[in-house]
């Protein structure tokens, strides 16, 4: 299993694990030793130091035994005896708890040993009583021949007392020297182990930590580099541990960040690309603004001379009315004046002619007011559908705010799963995001102000759309008065056929002299009626120039927002430059 693809924690308790098992065998081996040399201690105390210091107090009760004995055969005293029996019998004693412990141990050389010292001891003491009882009731003499025999079951016992003595004595230092070693190997045991477990734990401790901070060296690097504003690093990733994870987190993160600022980039130019059509639209808005304003006074222009020409209409109703009073005057005298009538006639004609000529000029100026008029409306329209686009940008750019805004909530997210690393994208993220708001607060502002210059325009079209209802109106007039003229044109020309025979007419001179006075009316009230609507299509002709310094006044507006739009793009542009990716 690859060393990298172990977690860390499972790396370090490995570590530990095998230093912890080093130690737990040196102390196994020593626990193991330090029983050995409990069991040779206890050994030493319970069996070899005991069986040495008896076999030591045989010893010297052999010896008291001896003089005891020697001292009843000197000195002839019995009393000596019970002294000799008393060591004996102490002698007797530690025979059987050596006897015992042999037993215990199931010692058979032991045992063995045992049994002949107590037969030795028996024929030994047995012959020193039978002395010293020979030197006092026989004298010195016979008990001198027992003397000998006695000296060598004593120097016998003391051999066999000897040996038994040097091998437990020997046991015992056997013990003490197996303690000895014991102790030497458990004090080399834990040297060796303490320095196997020192020698492994730096070894481990030196990998591991190289395994670890190594890859955490260069993600602190790449995080130093993010800090720069370089999103092209990229940690080499070897394992599959905490850091080689960290490391792939990394790389996705600094991946997916880079694509978001270079959507950011795309986003940003599209937005001051948008800004700029906006701007041109703005622009060409404020020149049919302009354009109509120019339009509105010519149609202004066209008025005043309309209602210059009715004024003349008006006049000269006025005055063809009193030329038919006139007539009526001398219609009574018309077989006596009749140069009076021709030249009434001729003066009516005259008259006549140039109400047909005011009333052609009229009905001209009315075609032309039509025509502005017409253009107007075209204007207008061109200025709504440039309204409907000007709109269709504001959405494109609250499309465009919202998706900056929320790849800069992506990229918040993701500056703040790479922790302290990713606390100077976080900055450059919310910066991003309050930039995007205000794209979108700019946006609102101009579309609020195009929903204004597009209700602007549709009252300005209301407004052509009477005038034009007006102008139809005009015409109408017009072409009323120009029949009435046309039709006192016929009455005078009759007049003039007929004024031959005025008395034989002048039934019918009455009946077109009525016919001229209806006819004359007729014409003053469509002056009226003309020169009311001319009044009318100047008020609206001003309402229309009234709408159009509005309209140029919103496109003016539109093109100041746009600027600061392009601005809110330039910054942008200039935020995420500072990235490499």
């Amino acid at each position: 299993m690859k060393i990298s693809n172990m977690g860390i924690g499972k790396r370090l308790g490995l570590s530990f694990g095998l230093v912890i098992g080093c130690f737990a065998i040196a102390v196994l081996v020593t626990i193991f030793s330090l029983r050995q040399v409990v069991e040779y201690g206890r050994q030493v105390e319970t069996e070899s130091l005991p069986f040495a210091l008896l076999a030591e107090e045989m010893a010297l009760n052999i010896s008291q035994a001896q003089n005891n004995l020697t001292d009843v055969a000197a000195t002839h005293n019995l009393a000596g005896l019970k002294e000799a029996e008393a060591v004996a019998a102490e002698f007797a004693g530690d025979l059987k708890t050596l006897r015992q412990m042999f037993e215990k141990e199931n010692d058979t050389a032991g045992i063995k040993e045992i049994d002949d010292l107590e037969k030795a001891f028996k024929k030994f003491f047995d012959d020193g009583i039978m002395m010293a009882d020979v030197f006092v009731k026989q004298g010195i003499e016979a008990g001198s021949k027992l003397m000998k025999g006695f000296d060598e079951d004593a120097a016998d016992l003391g051999e066999k007392m000897g040996h038994f003595k040097e091998g437990q004595v020997a046991e015992a230092n056997k013990m003490t020297k197996n303690i000895e070693t014991a102790g030497a190997r458990t004090q080399m045991i834990l040297l060796v182990s303490s320095a196997l477990a020192l020698v492994l734990g730096v070894f481990l401790s030196l990998f591991i930590t190289k395994s670890i901070t190594g890859p955490l060296h260069a993600a602190v690097e790449m995080a130093n580099q993010m800090a720069e504003g370089d999103l092209t690093a990229q940690l080499a990733v070897t394992g599959k541990d905490e850091v080689g994870r960290l490391s792939a987190a990394l790389n996705t993160s600094t991946n997916m960040l880079g694509s978001m600022i270079e959507e950011i980039k795309a986003r940003s130019g599209m937005l001051a690309s948008s800004s700029e059509e906006l701007s041109a639209v703005a622009n060409q808005m404020s020149g049919n603004a302009e354009e109509m304003t120019m339009q509105s006074n010519t149609v202004a222009g066209a008025t005043e001379q309309m209602s210059t020409n009715i004024n003349t209409i008006a006049s000269a109703a006025e005055e063809m009315s009193m030329n038919v009073a006139s007539i009526s005057s001398g219609a009574e005298q018309m077989s006596h004046n009749m140069s009076t009538v021709a030249s009434a006639i001729e003066e009516m004609s005259t008259s006549i002619g140039g109400v047909a000529s005011n009333a052609k000029e009229a009905f001209e100026v009315a075609g032309t007011a039509m025509t502005r008029s017409q253009a107007a409306t075209e204007t207008m329209n061109t200025l709504g559908k440039a309204a409907q686009a000007i709109g269709k940008v504001t959405e494109v750019i609250k499309r465009i705010a919202e998706q900056t805004n929320l790849l800069a909530l992506n990229a918040t997210i993701e500056a703040a799963s790479a922790g302290e690393a990713g606390k100077g994208f976080a900055v450059v993220a919310n910066e991003i995001k309050e930039l995007a708001n205000q794209s979108a607060q700019a946006a609102e502002d101009i579309a609020d102000k195009i929903e204004g210059v597009q209700g602007n325009t549709k009252e300005a079209v209301k407004v052509i759309s009477s005038v034009s209802e007006i102008i139809t109106s005009i015409n109408a007039a017009v072409d009323d008065i120009a029949k009435s003229v046309a039709e006192q044109t016929r009455t005078v020309n009759e007049i003039a056929a007929n004024v031959g025979e005025a008395d034989k007419a002048a039934a019918s001179v009455a009946a077109g002299i009525a016919e001229i006075s209806v006819g004359t009316n007729d014409m003053s009230k469509n002056a009226g009626e003309a020169a009311k609507a001319a009044n009318d299509v100047a008020q609206n002709i001003h309402g229309v120039k009234q709408a159009a310094e509005e309209t140029s006044g919103g496109a003016a507006q539109i093109n100041t927002s746009a600027g600061e739009l392009a601005k809110v793009a330039g910054e942008l542009q200039q935020m995420v430059s500072r990235f490499k990716v």
